[in-house]
């Protein structure tokens, strides 16, 4: 007797499981192009997959992840929330569109995503760093150190969450010297041990007058304050005594990219290596000196430098404090930023350079110094383009207190999460609870960089955050003719203001506490005469200064590479 054919549903079954192999295999592909760095391929195999617009969840997903990673944050959240309402319980989807929802600027919609997943994951650390974000993206210090600490205990060795909560506390005032250095050498004792220590043998020639090879390890080598800071560095580097390598983690490149990378010897994308592959690349490339440019401040390869990738290991330039790790050997800083007599809060030792640790490159596209404002509006407007993580109760406290000195004026805040009406509100009602009408508030969206800096055409004077004060928003204030008035503590995060004023011999604008900060900013903004000379004269006196001196600044920092250098030949 013949067998009988297989029932339709059975064909129907294997058909269906053919079509999701075959789709699996397409995604994977897809999601390896998008690593590679080869996004319209990685694109147009999703649309093979799928319908256009898409319906397939995982089809989503990886559409979804990919604007998020090419900075198209609106897009990434309408893919996302398109593939979380087909899937709503799938797990990654929901913590990429938390991600995606904090990259936007919408607070509310992010920490009502990740409060949601804490409660449906309670032993999934993630979520609980998802709300640490969102608490300290917001201000709320404590908050974020409880998530953190949440999240860790679920997850002790999550690397991202301990270098998160060490970036959280550097916007704490409550956080003295001592917990941030003890955070730390927890971090490197437990990081530093996971990575076996520095005991790697080195075959690289004990030379102390050769060329040097110099690898920077940064996913922020783009339009971002590291990758503006450091292109007249790279510019202006000796190419006869130093070859540059540079170790990318930015997979969308944009014309600060294009300009760091025509400085190289050797361009690396790090985006879909591990962090052994990574160590194995940089030991292979012989690199001498190795330049860690984030820190604690995100997207970090810390576990690169644990694991002691290159003879001299260096911290410099995107976080101020101390790393924590045993391996990473020096701290570039300067006189100003850690005075004497503070290298006990590092675990580094620390340089200091003569004048800086921040090189400013002059902004080609700039926009000319405006009259201040107040010449024509009858008033006089404060403002501040700082992140809002900075906006402590405290902050806000103080800034209050400069509008009731000054009754006529008004305040500008911009940032990205000003877009949405309820951090509008919030923002408000933390002004309008400290006696504040919220009718003298400019609350702004960010803009694109070029409109960006024309904003500061409508501020008389800038007013500096703390403890962690400005850097590149400081430095365009002072470029555009605007005052800034700083309050520096003993934290290094709180005096990058005070240098650059240091550097202009403006230092006067400098407060010792917060009475004679208000007294500065009072009397600063009813002065247009001053304000008018200030603006001015303040753009040629940066431009003539050691802050916008690329080659002069480059020398010093070369010598401070070939000490160290030198010091590891010696030891031997």
């Amino acid at each position: 007797m013949a067998a009988s054919k297989p029932s339709s549903s059975r064909q129907q079954r294997r058909l269906e499981a053919k079509r999701r192999k075959l789709t699996d295999r397409a995604l994977a592909t897809a999601r390896r192009r998008f690593l590679d760095g080869r996004i319209d391929e990685a694109v147009a195999i999703c649309f093979e997959i799928d319908e256009d617009p898409p319906r397939n969840p995982d089809v989503l997903l990886l559409l979804g992840d990919i604007a998020h990673t090419g900075r198209n944050f609106k897009m990434a959240v309408e893919l996302l929330r398109a593939s979380v309402a087909i899937r709503p319980d799938h797990f990654r989807t929901n913590v990429a569109l938390g991600q995606a929802l904090l990259s936007v600027g919408d607070m509310q919609a992010a920490e009502h995503c990740f409060a949601g997943l804490c409660i449906r994951y309670p032993d999934e650390p993630e979520p609980h760093v998802g709300l640490a974000r969102v608490f300290r993206d917001q201000a709320r210090h404590h908050e974020a150190a409880a998530a953190y600490a949440d999240g860790l205990a679920r997850q002790p060795d999550n690397m991202d969450a301990h270098s998160g909560l060490l970036m959280s506390l550097q916007y704490d005032e409550s956080a003295g010297p001592q917990q941030r250095l003890d955070a730390a050498r927890e971090f490197g004792h437990r990081f530093g041990a996971a990575a076996g220590g520095p005991g790697h043998h080195f075959s690289n020639a004990r030379d102390p007058g050769r060329r040097l090879r110099v690898g920077y390890i940064s996913p922020t080598l783009q339009t971002h304050p590291v990758g503006i800071f450091l292109s007249a560095v790279w510019a202006a580097h000796d190419r006869e005594a130093f070859e540059i390598v540079a170790y990318s983690g930015v997979l969308v490149e944009d014309n600060i990219t294009r300009l760091l990378k025509s400085f190289t010897k050797g361009w690396r994308s790090t985006v879909n290596l591990s962090d052994e592959a990574l160590i194995d690349a940089i030991r292979a490339d012989g690199i001498d000196i190795l330049v860690d440019l984030d820190g604690h401040s995100g997207g970090q390869r810390l576990a690169v430098f644990a694991a002691q990738a290159a003879p001299v290991q260096v911290s410099w330039l995107g976080y101020p404090d101390t790393i924590g790790l045993p391996a990473v050997n020096y701290v570039i800083t300067d006189p100003v930023t850690v005075p004497p007599g503070a290298d006990q809060w590092f675990t580094e030792d620390v340089i200091r350079l003569p004048h800086q640790r921040f090189c400013f490159t002059p902004l080609h596209n700039a926009p000319d110094v405006a009259e201040p404002p107040s010449a024509r509006l009858g008033h006089p407007t404060f403002g501040s383009f700082n992140n809002p993580t900075k906006m402590s109760d405290a902050v806000i406290g103080l800034w209050c207190r400069v509008l009731q000195a000054v009754p006529d004026s008004r305040l500008i805040l911009k940032w990205k999460t000003l877009a949405k009406v309820e951090e509008q509100r919030r923002i408000s009602r933390r002004f309008a609870e400290r006696g504040i009408d919220p009718g003298r508030l400019d609350l702004r969206r960010d803009v694109a960089f070029g409109k960006h800096l024309a904003e500061y055409a409508d501020m008389d004077v800038a007013l500096d955050p703390f403890p962690f004060s400005g850097g590149m928003t400081s430095c365009e204030a002072l470029w555009q003719g605007v005052p800034v008035v700083t309050l520096p503590r003993r934290r290094p995060a709180s005096r990058q203001t005070l240098a650059f004023l240091t550097a202009l011999d403006l230092t006067e604008l400098a407060a010792k506490n917060e009475d004679e900060y208000v007294r500065i900013a009072a009397d600063l903004a009813r002065d247009t005469q001053r304000l008018r000379r200030l603006r001015a004269e303040q753009r040629a006196r940066m431009a003539g200064s050691a802050l916008c001196d690329g080659a002069g600044f480059t020398r010093n920092l070369e010598a401070a590479y070939r000490a160290t250098w030198q010091r590891w030949c010696e030891e031997g």
